[in-house]
C-alpha cells in the first residue's frame, strides 16, 4: 500500500449573507461559525490514523473545486485517500448534482461532488481509493450516483465512495457528520474494540458506528442520518483500507493458523493449552504456539482416544466424553483437534507431541465448540470445514449435511465440543447428532466418526437420547478417574505449572513438590465426596489451574509461612478461587466487569454493552459515579476471559468457562436482570423517545431478547416493533416460542410470511405490510413513523386474503406437493413425518422447524401416504406411493426396516396403524380397489385383501368398535365401508348417502361412541356414528371445493375435526355440536393435500402439507379473534388498471378466482360486488371510457374479451371471441376517433376490436412465433400504435391503422418478453419492458433502438411494469416474482426506490393520490395492496 493522504477544507463565511430577521435569499448563505471546529477535529483523528493532512479554508468555490481536483491527481493508484468537506451544499436546478459552496457563495462546475467522483471511477486504474466525506446539507445526492450504483452491482468494486451527512432532500445540522467520524476514528478502541489482529477497521463497521454516534449527538432533534454509496457487495476490511487500526498487532503462528482455520474451529482452539492459565496481564492461555503445552494426565483417556481415531473406520463410530466443569473435557478434545487435524498439526506440535496422540493427522475432520450455537450453525459449521459448502451458500440444513456426509468420498470425523452448552440442546441431539450417528453409506459402512465432549445427567436430561443410542464402553466419564492416577497426574501439573514462574522454578524443590502434593490430594479427596449424579463437581484440573495462577502472582515461595497457609487451606471449588482472588477488590469494581461479561449471551459481548450492564449493577449513590475506563477493567480481569471475533470485527469477550458464568450470575435476581434491560433500552432511546436497534450493532440485534427474557419482560420487549425491524429472525421466533406466541398481534405479523430477508429496511416493508394485511393498523404505524424508517415507501391498506393468526411456522425443504402428514413423538419433542410428490419423506422437530435428519429415500415415485407407529421401542413411520410398495421406517435412525411390502398391483394411496392381537400393524388401500393388512413386525401381509370397493380406496382410518380393531374406508365408488380387522370381514353395509366421491376419513369418540368424519369431492364434511352407520347430524358445509384431508383432536376437551380442501382453506369444526369454529385457516397459496394433529407445550396445533411444497403449523385455539382482515381475491391477482370513480382514485383487478374487482383506493374498500362472468382466470384488464362512462376490459384463459361498465358493475355487450387460446393482455386505444382494445394471446396473435360496436377492427396482427404475452399503445409520430412482446424474446411495433408491423423486432432480451409499458421521454415516444431475464430496457420507438444498459436489480422474472410522471420526470413502477416492487427514473435509470412484499408482485398501478404522494396499487399473490411513495 502506498500512502495515507487526507485533504480537510471547510467554509465558514460567504460573501453573501442573509441579513439577520430576514429569510436566506437565493445565492445568500449563513455563516457556518462550527465548521472550523469540526474540521480540526477531523484533521486530528486522520492524523492519529497516520495520514498526511493537507487542505485549507475559506476558498472561493472554483478554488475549492481546482484543489480537490489537484489533491485527486497527485495521488498514486496504490495510495488512500480521505477527501473531508464541510460547509454549504446546493442542489443544481435541473440535473440535482451536488454542489459545495465557495466562501464567494457561489457553485462553480469543479466544485460538484459527481464531477470529483467520476474523475476517479473513469479513471480508475490510475487514481487511488477515495473517501469523500460530505458534510453538507442535501449530500445524500451523492452517495447513489445511479451511473456508479450500477457498476457495484457487477463485480468491480468503486473506487470512490462517498459518506453524506444527510439523506438528498434533508439539511445538515452541526456538522453531526464530521464530529461522529472524529469522535469515532479519535478513539476506536471504545468505540469499535476491533480485532487486533485486523490491519484495518472495516469500513462498514465504522460507517454503522459513525451512524450510531450521529443519533447519539442529534439526540431526537432533526432525526438528521447519514448516506453512503451503496456497495452491493460483501467486503472484507482490506478492500476498504482507510482506517489502519492502532491496536493491529501481526498475528503469532497459532493466530496465523487460526485465522485460516473454518470458523467453527478457533473457539475449540482456545481451549486447547492449558498453560494459557500461567499468565494474567498478557493473557497468555493461548500464548504465540511456542511454549511447551502443560497438558498433565489424562493418559489412559488420550490413549483410548488417539488408537480409536488411528483406527480404520469401522462400526465403532461414537465416542462421548463426560464430565464435570473443568474435568478436562475441552482440553482432552482439544489436543485430539490439534495432533489430528493437517492445519493445526505442525504449529502446535510442541503442546501435544509429549503426551500420547495420534500417529497421523485425519484425513477429513471437523471440529466445533458448540456454546451457544443453533443446530444449523453447528451444521453449516461442520459443513464448511469438510468443503460441502458451494462459494454462494452460507448455511447448510442439517438434513443436507447427512446427505452430503453420506456421499464423501472418505469417512470423517466430527468432534464436537460442549454440547451441554449449545443453544437448544435437544435439539442438536435429535436433528442432527443422532442421525449422524444412525447414518450409514450407501455401502452400508458408517457415515462418519464421532467424538463428542459433555456434561451429562443432571440437568442435562436432553442429552440422555444420545448416550442411551451408545454403548457403555463408548462413554468415557472424566469423573470416574482412579484416583491414584489422578492425584499422580494432578501433582506433575501444578508441579510444572508453577515451575514456569521465575521466582517458583528458584525455589527449592522440596516446597515446590509439597505444595503439589497437597493441592492434588485436596482436589481428589474432594471429589470423591461429591454427589456426582446431583451437586456441582469442579473440574479439578480447572481448579488447580486457576489456583496456581494465585500462587504465581500472590504468594512468595520463600516466604513459607505462606507457603503452608497456601498448602494448608486450597480451594476445591472455582467459586472458592474466585472469591480468594478477589478477596483485594474493595470496591467490588473487577467483581462487577466479570458479572456484567458473564451476563452476555452467545459467543459473548462487546465491551460497550458489557459497560452499561456494569453501570446497571452498580450499587445506588447520590454521587455520580466516575467513568471508567473500560478497556482498562477487561484488562484487569482478562485471565478470566476469552475473547473471539464478531462478523463486523469488533471483539466479543466472555468468561472462559460456563462453570464461572454460572457462579457470577448465580447471586443475581430478577431485579437485576431488569435494571440491566432498563440500561440497555435507555442507551437506545434519545430525548423524543424513539428507540433507536437498527444502528445498536450484530449483538444486540441476536441479544436483546435473551436479556429481556432474563427479566421475564420478553412479552414486552417484543413490543417494541423497532426491535421486530432490527433484531434476527432467529431470535424473535425464539422468543415467540418461549412466551407461547405473546404477544398475540406481534406474533401473527411476524409468523404471516418467512423473514428470509436480511437488511433491517426490508423486514421493515414486509412487517408493515402483514401488520396492514391484519388491519393491525397501530402496529404498522409504529413501524411506519420510526425516524429510522429509510424508506418513503408506506402500505396505506391491504387484504389479507391469505392471513391467518393461526400461523406458526411454515417449514419449506419439499420440492413438490406435500401430500401426505401424520404426527407423532420422536426423542419426547413433536414431531412430524412428511411424504412428498419429490419421491422424499421428511421428518420435522415442531418446535424448531427443523428438518430432521436426510430425506428418507428409496420409494421410486410419489408417496401419496405417511402414517406413524411403534415397532420394537422405537418410533417408526408407514408409507406407501406410486410405486405400489408399503414402506416401513425407523424414525429414530432414518434408515427402513425390512424390505419393502409388496402386493398392491397399483398405487397405494392411504395407510393407517393400528394394533392387532398385540401386533403393530398397518391398513393400506390402493387404486387396485383392495385394503391390505400387514404385520410390521414380519413385514407379511395378514389375511386375503379385503376387496368390496368398485373404484380407488382414497382413504383409511383405524378405530375400535365393541373392543374389535376396526378400519374405516373411503373411495371414489362414493362409499364408506367398515372392516373388522381380526376377521377380515366387512362390519354392516357401505356407509352411503348423498355423497360425492369420498376422499378423505378419520376416526374418533364422540360422547363414547365411536365416529368417523368423512370428506368428499363436494366439499362436504359428514359425521358418522359407526356403531349404528348412521350419520350424525346434518352435513358440515363451507369448503367450496373438494376436502382433500381430515384429522381428529381435541380443543378444550370438546371433539374437533380438521379439514383441507382444494380451495386452499383449513377449517376447524365443532364434532359435538356440527358446527365450524372460527374462520378458515388461510395461507396455503396451492390445495390443501393433507392433515394431522399433534400438540406443542400442550397447544393442540394442525400440521399441514399442500400442492405449494409447503408444510404449515397452525395453532388451533387461538382465543379472540384479531384484528379484521379484509377479503378480496381467492386467487393470484394477474393484472391491474387505474381509472377514475365518481371523480376519485381507483382501480381494477384481474385474478386466477375468475373474477374482476373495483377498489377505492383512497378508503382501500371494495366498490360493488366483484365482477363475475368469465368462467376462468382472468390474465388481464385495461380500462378506458365508453360513450363518457368508465369501462374495464378484460381477457381470461377462457378465450374471451368482456366489457365491464364500471359504474353499474355490470357487463357491456356480449363477451368477445375470435381467440383461440387464452388471453394475456389488454391495451386501449383511440383508431379514427373510435375506442378500440388491443388484445395478445397464447395463439401468437394480437387483435384489435371496436369497443362501441364489439366486433374486431381488421384480421389478427401475426407476426410473433409463440405466445403474445404483453401489449401497450401510444402514438409514434401523430399515428396510434401497439407495441407487443412475448415468449419469442422480441418486442414488435404495430401501426394499428394499417395493421402492419412497423420496422423490425426489437431484441436484446434473452428470455421472454412479460410486460410492456409506454411513455415520453425527452419528447420522444419510449417503451419500456421487463422480462424473464430479469433485466428493464428501454426502447426509443422513433428509432427501435434501446436507450442506455438494461436496468437491473430484480433477481427474479420482471413480471408487471407501468408508467407514470412524478414532477414531471417520467419514471417506472416495476413488480417481479422476486416479491419486490422498484421504482426507476427512466432518465438517469436510477433505482429510486424498493420496496420488499410477501409475495410474487404480478400487478403495479400508479395513481396520484388526493393529499400528494404518489400512490401504487400492487397485486402479489391473492392480495392487494396500496403503498404510497414520497421520493427523496
Amino acid at each position: 500500500m502506498g500512502e495515507l493522504r487526507s485533504a480537510v477544507f471547510h467554509v465558514s463565511r460567504f460573501d453573501s449573507v442573509a441579513r439577520s430577521g430576514e429569510l436566506p435569499t437565493p445565492g445568500s448563505f449563513d455563516e457556518l461559525p462550527g465548521a472550523s471546529d469540526a474540521a480540526a477535529r477531523v484533521r486530528g483523528a486522520l492524523t492519529g490514523l497516520g495520514y498526511t493532512v493537507s487542505g485549507d479554508a475559506e476558498l472561493r468555490s472554483k478554488e475549492l473545486g481546482r484543489r480537490v481536483f489537484d489533491f485527486i491527481e497527485e495521488g498514486k493508484p496504490d495510495d488512500v485517500q480521505i477527501v473531508h468537506i464541510s460547509s454549504h451544499g446546493e442542489p443544481a436546478d435541473a440535473s440535482h448534482e451536488l454542489y459545495i459552496i465557495g466562501s464567494d457563495g457561489e457553485r462553480h462546475r469543479e466544485a460538484g461532488v459527481e464531477a470529483w467522483v467520476r474523475e476517479i471511477e473513469d479513471h480508475a486504474d490510475k487514481r487511488a481509493v477515495t473517501l469523500f466525506v460530505v458534510d453538507a446539507c442535501y449530500a445524500g445526492r451523492a452517495s447513489e450516483l445511479s451511473w456508479q450504483v450500477a457498476r457495484s452491482t457487477t463485480d468491480r468494486l468503486p473506487r470512490a465512495i462517498v459518506l453524506a451527512a444527510t439523506r438528498w432532500d434533508k439539511r445538515a445540522y452541526e456538522f453531526y457528520l464530521s464530529r461522529a467520524l472524529a469522535e469515532v476514528l479519535g478513539s476506536p478502541k471504545e468505540h469499535l474494540d476491533i480485532l487486533r489482529t485486523e490491519r484495518y477497521l472495516p469500513w462498514e463497521t465504522v460507517r454503522d458506528c459513525v451512524d450510531d454516534v450521529m443519533i447519539r449527538l442529534d439526540d431526537g432533534a432533526t432525526g438528521q442520518r447519514p448516506r453512503w454509496t451503496p456497495i452491493g457487495q460483501r467486503l472484507l476490511p482490506e478492500d476498504f483500507p482507510f482506517f489502519p487500526n492502532p491496536d493491529y498487532e501481526p498475528p503469532t503462528p497459532l493466530e496465523s493458523v487460526k485465522a485460516a482455520a473454518p470458523a467453527g474451529l478457533v473457539a475449540l482452539m482456545d481451549a486447547v493449552d492449558v498453560g494459557h492459565f500461567t499468565g494474567r496481564a498478557t493473557n497468555d492461555r493461548v500464548q504465540d504456539g511456542t511454549g511447551v503445552g502443560l497438558f498433565r494426565g489424562r493418559h489412559r483417556e488420550l490413549e483410548s482416544l488417539s488408537a480409536w481415531l488411528d483406527t480404520p473406520a469401522s462400526e465403532d463410530s461414537v465416542r462421548v466424553v463426560t464430565g464435570s466443569p473443568g474435568a478436562g473435557k475441552s482440553a482432552l478434545l482439544g489436543m485430539l483437534v490439534c495432533a489430528g487435524i493437517q492445519p493445526l498439526r505442525e504449529t502446535t506440535r510442541q503442546v501435544w507431541e509429549h503426551v500420547p496422540h495420534q500417529a497421523r493427522p485425519l484425513v477429513a475432520a471437523a471440529a466445533v465448540h458448540a456454546r451457544n450455537l443453533q443446530v444449523e450453525d453447528v451444521s453449516s459449521t461442520i459443513a464448511r470445514q469438510l468443503d460441502l459448502l458451494s462459494q454462494d451458500r452460507k448455511a447448510m440444513a442439517p438434513s443436507d449435511l447427512v446427505t452430503a456426509i453420506r456421499t464423501m468420498g472418505q469417512q470423517p470425523t466430527i468432534i464436537l465440543d460442549a454440547l451441554d452448552e449449545a443453544a437448544d440442546v435437544g435439539s442438536l441431539v435429535s436433528v442432527l447428532l443422532l442421525t449422524l450417528v444412525h447414518a450409514r453409506r450407501r455401502d452400508g459402512t458408517r457415515a462418519c466418526r464421532i467424538l463428542v465432549g459433555t456434561r451429562s445427567g443432571y440437568p442435562w436430561t436432553e442429552i440422555a437420547p444420545l448416550l442411551e443410542a451408545i454403548d457403555r464402553d463408548q462413554i468415557l466419564d472424566l469423573d470416574r478417574a482412579d484416583p491414584a492416577i489422578l492425584t499422580a497426574d494432578l501433582h506433575d501439573f501444578v508441579h510444572d505449572a508453577l515451575g514456569l514462574d521465575p521466582r517458583w522454578a528458584r525455589a527449592r524443590p522440596a516446597t515446590r513438590a509439597k505444595i503439589a502434593h497437597d493441592i492434588a490430594r485436596a482436589l481428589v479427596e474432594s471429589t470423591t465426596t461429591v454427589d456426582l449424579g446431583r451437586a456441582a463437581n469442579w473440574g479439578a484440573f480447572l481448579v488447580a489451574s486457576l489456583y496456581v495462577d494465585y500462587l504465581r502472582r500472590e504468594i512468595e515461595p520463600t516466604d513459607d509461612t505462606a507457603v503452608a497457609s497456601a498448602s494448608r487451606h486450597v480451594p476445591t471449588t472455582l467459586p472458592a478461587v474466585l472469591e480468594l482472588d478477589l478477596a483485594s477488590d474493595i470496591k467490588g469494581s473487577r467483581r462487577r466487569t466479570l458479572t456484567a461479561i458473564a451476563l452476555g449471551h452467545g459467543d459473548g459481548i462487546p465491551a460497550r454493552i458489557a459497560a452499561i450492564i456494569d453501570s446497571a449493577l452498580s450499587p445506588p449513590s447520590d454521587v455520580a459515579p466516575e467513568p471508567r475506563d473500560w478497556q482498562s477493567a477487561i484488562d484487569d480481569v482478562r485471565f478470566y476471559l476469552r475473547s473471539t471475533g464478531d462478523a463486523d470485527g469488533t471483539n466479543l469477550y466472555r468468561v472462559f468457562h460456563q462453570g464461572l458464568t454460572d457462579y457470577l450470575t448465580s447471586t443475581l435476581n430478577p431485579e437485576d436482570s431488569s435494571r440491566v434491560l432498563e440500561a440497555i433500552i435507555s442507551d437506545r432511546t434519545t430525548k423524543d423517545e424513539y428507540r433507536h436497534w437498527v444502528t445498536a450493532g450484530r449483538y444486540l440485534a441476536r441479544h436483546a431478547l435473551d436479556h429481556a427474557a432474563d427479566a421475564g419482560r420478553a412479552v414486552e420487549l417484543l413490543e417494541d416493533t423497532e426491535l421486530l425491524v432490527a433484531a434476527s429472525p432467529h431470535a424473535v421466533r425464539a422468543a415467540l416460542h418461549e412466551t407461547a406466541r405473546q404477544p398475540r398481534d406481534i406474533a401473527a405479523v411476524y409468523s404471516a410470511s418467512p423473514l428470509d430477508v436480511a437488511d433491517p429496511a426490508r423486514r421493515r416493508d414486509v412487517l408493515s405490510l402483514n401488520a396492514r394485511r391484519f388491519r393491525l393498523d397501530d402496529v404498522a404505524d409504529k413501524l411506519l413513523s420510526h425516524p429510522d424508517r429509510p424508506s418513503r415507501f408506506a402500505p396505506r391498506w391491504s387484504t389479507g386474503s391469505q392471513t391467518s393468526q393461526a400461523l406458526i411456522d411454515t417449514l419449506t425443504g419439499h420440492t413438490s406437493t406435500v401430500a401426505a402428514v401424520a404426527c407423532t413423538t420422536l426423542d419426547g419433542r413433536p414431531t412430524a413425518v412428511t411424504a412428498s410428490h419429490d419421491d422424499r419423506v421428511r421428518i420435522w422437530d415442531l418446535t424448531t422447524g427443523q428438518p430432521i435428519g436426510e430425506p428418507l429415500t428409496g420409494h421410486t415415485n410419489t408417496v401419496y401416504a405417511v402414517a406413524c407407529t411403534t415397532l420394537g421401542g422405537h418410533p417408526a413411520a408407514v408409507t406407501g406411493g406410486w410405486d405400489r410398495t408399503v414402506r416401513i421406517w425407523d424414525l429414530t435412525t432414518a434408515q427402513p426396516t425390512g424390505k419393502p411390502l409388496t402386493g398392491h398391483t397399483n398405487t397405494v394411496t392411504a395407510v393407517a396403524c393400528t394394533t392387532i392381537n398385540g401386533q403393530p400393524t398397518a391398513v393400506t388401500g390402493s387404486k387396485d380397489r383392495t385394503i391390505r393388512i400387514w404385520n410390521l413386525t414380519t413385514g407379511e401381509s395378514v389375511g386375503k385383501p379385503l376387496t368390496g370397493h368398485t373404484n380407488t380406496v382414497t382413504a383409511v382410518a383405524c378405530t375400535t368398535i365393541n373392543g374389535q380393531p376396526t378400519a374405516v374406508t373411503g373411495s371414489k365408488d362414493r362409499t364408506i365401508r367398515i372392516w373388522n380387522l381380526t376377521t377380515g370381514q366387512p362390519t354392516g353395509k357401505p356407509l352411503t348417502g348423498d355423497t360425492g366421491d369420498v376422499t378423505a376419513v378419520a376416526c374418533t369418540t364422540i360422547n363414547g361412541q365411536p365416529t368417523a368424519v368423512t370428506g368428499d369431492n363436494a366439499g362436504i364434511v359428514r359425521i358418522w356414528d359407526l356403531t349404528t352407520g348412521q350419520p350424525t347430524g346434518k352435513p358440515l358445509t363451507g369448503h367450496t371445493s373438494d376436502v382433500t384431508a381430515v384429522a381428529c383432536t381435541t380443543i378444550n376437551g370438546q371433539p374437533t375435526a380438521v379439514t383441507g380442501s382444494k380451495d386452499r382453506t383449513i377449517r376447524i369444526w365443532n364434532l359435538a355440536k356440527g358446527e365450524s369454529v372460527g374462520s378458515p385457516l388461510t395461507g396455503h397459496t396451492n390445495i390443501v393435500a393433507a392433515v394431522a394433529c399433534s400438540t406443542i407445550g400442550g397447544r393442540p396445533i394442525a400440521v399441514t402439507g399442500s400442492r405449494d411444497a409447503t408444510v404449515r403449523i397452525w395453532e388451533l385455539a387461538m382465543g379472540r379473534p384479531l384484528g379484521e382482515p379484509a377479503t378480496g381475491h381467492t386467487g393470484d391477482v394477474y393484472a391491474g388498471a387505474g381509472t377514475t370513480l365518481n371523480g376519485l382514485p381507483a382501480a381494477v383487478t384481474a385474478s386466477h378466482d375468475h373474477t374482476v374487482r373495483v377498489w377505492d383506493l383512497t378508503t382501500g374498500g371494495p366498490i360493488g360486488k366483484p365482477l363475475a362472468g368469465h368462467t376462468d382466470g382472468v390474465y388481464t384488464v385495461a380500462c378506458t371510457t365508453l360513450d363518457g362512462r368508465p369501462i374495464a376490459v378484460t381477457g381470461s384463459n377462457d378465450r374471451t374479451i368482456r366489457i365491464w361498465d364500471l359504474t353499474t358493475g355490470q357487463p357491456t355487450g356480449r363477451p368477445l371471441t375470435g381467440h383461440t387460446d387464452s388471453v394475456t393482455a389488454a391495451a386501449c386505444a383511440t383508431l379514427d376517433g373510435r375506442p378500440v382494445a388491443v388484445t395478445a394471446s397464447h395463439d401468437h396473435t394480437v387483435r384489435i376490436w371496436d369497443l362501441t360496436t364489439g366486433q374486431p377492427t381488421g384480421k389478427p396482427l401475426t407476426g410473433h412465433t409463440d405466445s403474445v404475452y404483453t401489449v401497450a399503445c401510444t402514438t409514434l409520430n401523430g399515428r396510434p400504435i401497439a407495441v407487443t412482446g412475448g415468449r419469442d424474446h422480441t418486442i414488435r411495433i404495430w401501426d394499428l391503422t394499417t395493421g402492419q408491423p412497423t420496422g423490425k423486432p426489437l431484441t436484446g432480451h434473452t428470455d421472454s418478453v412479460y410486460t410492456v409499458a409506454c411513455t415520453t421521454l425527452n419528447g420522444r415516444p419510449i417503451a419500456v419492458t421487463g422480462g424473464r431475464d430479469h433485466t428493464i430496457r428501454i426502447w426509443d420507438l422513433t428509432t427501435g433502438q434501446p436507450t442506455g444498459k438494461p436496468l437491473t436489480g430484480h433477481t427474479d422474472s420482471v413480471y408487471t411494469v407501468a408508467c407514470t410522471t412524478l414532477d414531471g420526470h417520467p419514471i417506472a413502477v416495476t413488480g417481479s416474482l422476486d416479491r419486490r416492487v422498484g421504482v426507476w427514473d427512466i432518465t438517469t435509470g436510477r433505482n429510486m426506490a424498493t420496496f420488499q412484499t410477501v409475495d410474487q408482485v404480478r400487478a403495479v398501478v400508479p395513481r396520484s393520490l388526493p393529499e400528494g404522494p404518489l400512490g401504487i396499487l400492487i397485486g402479489f399473490g391473492h392480495e392487494v395492496a396500496l403503498l404510497s411513495w414520497e421520493p427523496e
